[in-house]
Formats: C-alpha cells, sequence, structure tokens
C-alpha cells in the first residue's frame, strides 16, 4: 500500500465512498472539476436571487466553518460567544449555535466535554490527523462514550457515508491515542444544527476496527470502483469514458 507523510481524516473518508476515487484523487493528485462542486451547491442552497454567483460557495462553506467556531467557543465560555463571532453570524447561524449549545448543555452535564481538538493517530501503518468536533467522554460507566459531528444544511443519508466513516476514525484514534479513556461501545452523531435534527448509531469497538480494517485493506485493489457513487463522482468520465449515467465534468 502506498503511504502518506500524513493524511487528513477527511481525505481517508474518501476510501468510504469509492476505493479508485481515492486513488486518483489523494495518490494521483487528479482534482475534481469545481463544476462537480458548483452544482452540488446549487442543489442545496436556497436563494431569493436567481443570479447565483461562485463566491456564494465559499460564503457557504465560512457560514459553516463559524457555526463550528462558535460553538466550540460556548462550549469553552459558558454558553457565551464572543462579540467578534456574534457580529459574523447571521440569525439563522446563531439561532443553530444556541441550539446546540444548549442541548450539550442540558444532556450531557455529566460528561467531560472535549471540543475542537487536534488527534494525530497510527491508522494500519498510516499516520492520520483529524480534530473532532466534539467528543463526550462520560463520567459515570453506565453512560455511552459520544462522538459528535457538527453539520450545517439539510440531512441527506446518499451524502453521509463519508461522515460516517469519519466518526468511526475518531473513535478508533481516541480508543488508541487515550487509554484512560477507552471504551467497548461508542455512539456516532450527526447534530444537522439547522433543522435541529440528530442522528445516532451505536457501535462497539470491535466492530469500528474491523470496518476500518476492511476499508484501508481495499487499497490494496486501486482499480475497484463503486458503481453507487459514480453519478456522484466527476471521475466518472476517467473510469466510464463511453458511459453517459456519471456526473458530468
Amino acid at each position: 500500500l502506498v503511504t502518506f507523510p500524513e493524511l487528513s481524516v477527511t481525505k481517508l473518508a474518501t476510501i468510504s465512498q469509492c476505493t479508485r476515487k481515492f486513488y486518483l484523487k489523494h495518490i494521483c493528485k487528479i482534482e475534481e472539476e469545481v463544476d462537480l462542486d458548483y452544482k452540488h451547491f446549487l442543489e442545496n442552497v436556497e436563494e431569493d436571487n436567481d443570479e447565483l454567483k461562485v463566491t456564494q460557495l465559499n460564503s457557504s462553506a465560512q457560514r459553516g466553518t463559524l457555526v463550528h467556531e462558535a460553538i466550540a467557543y460556548g462550549l469553552e465560555h459558558s454558553g457565551l460567544i464572543s462579540l467578534s463571532l456574534q457580529k459574523q453570524l447571521d440569525e439563522r447561524s446563531t439561532q443553530s449555535v444556541k441550539w446546540a449549545i444548549q442541548k450539550i448543555q442540558n444532556e450531557y452535564s455529566d460528561f467531560e466535554w472535549i471540543s475542537e481538538k487536534l488527534i494525530k493517530f497510527d491508522f494500519f501503518g498510516q499516520m492520520i490527523s483529524g480534530t473532532p468536533d466534539l467528543v463526550l467522554i462520560p463520567r459515570n460507566s453506565n453512560d455511552e462514550f459520544v462522538i459528535v459531528d457538527f453539520k450545517t444544511g439539510k440531512s441527506n443519508p446518499s451524502k453521509e457515508i463519508p461522515y460516517w466513516f469519519q466518526l468511526k476514525a475518531y473513535a478508533h484514534a481516541i480508543n488508541v491515542t487515550q487509554p484512560q479513556s477507552a471504551f467497548s461501545k461508542v455512539r456516532l452523531e450527526l447534530w444537522f444544527v439547522d433543522n435541529e435534527e440528530v442522528k445516532t448509531e451505536s457501535f462497539t469497538l470491535n466492530s469500528i476496527n474491523q470496518f476500518l480494517d476492511d476499508s484501508w485493506s481495499q487499497l490494496s485493489s486501486p482499480s475497484t470502483v463503486n458503481n453507487e457513487h459514480c453519478s456522484k463522482c466527476s471521475f466518472g468520465k476517467i473510469c466510464h469514458p463511453n458511459d453517459s449515467a456519471v456526473a458530468p465534468i
């Protein structure tokens, strides 16, 4: 298998979409076309103005970053948000941030909160780094260990596969780097803060490690293609040059 000096959890999660995509994007360094990303943006944003500009794609990403920063700040400062962040957040974003902070304060008061802390860990011989949005460590042994990923926008199961992969990678990372917080079972959660929606899945550590092991071993066959992902991937023209049922480039 090819190894990298260091690989982010986000890049690693590309494996969950398609082994060939990971190979093309992160080993061959072929970039996906911007047009596909912009099309995805158009399908998921609501605007009154018909003349959408490419700069709005950056604004959407910036908004997500601000929401994450505000939640992390609030958790560190008893629910308060700095004036600087308040000035940058619109009304919708402010409501999303307040909902997340209040939910954590109300439902996880007996947990230790670890927000936005960088983790570096060995992943089957490959160095991986990433920053989980929120790790909730129970003080009561009867409670489950919880890892949360905050998302803005609407939930969409077809686009959430890499999100769950990242959460599983973080569960593995915490277990191997923080033995004092070792656990045998973990609850993984996606919080869609704009819609106040939470998706939850519970796993044993053994099942997560087996899943990650199987996923990483797929890189030994980079020619493997996940045909179900082709319609969402601009690399489809490379993998299926004569097939029209792929995402446009």
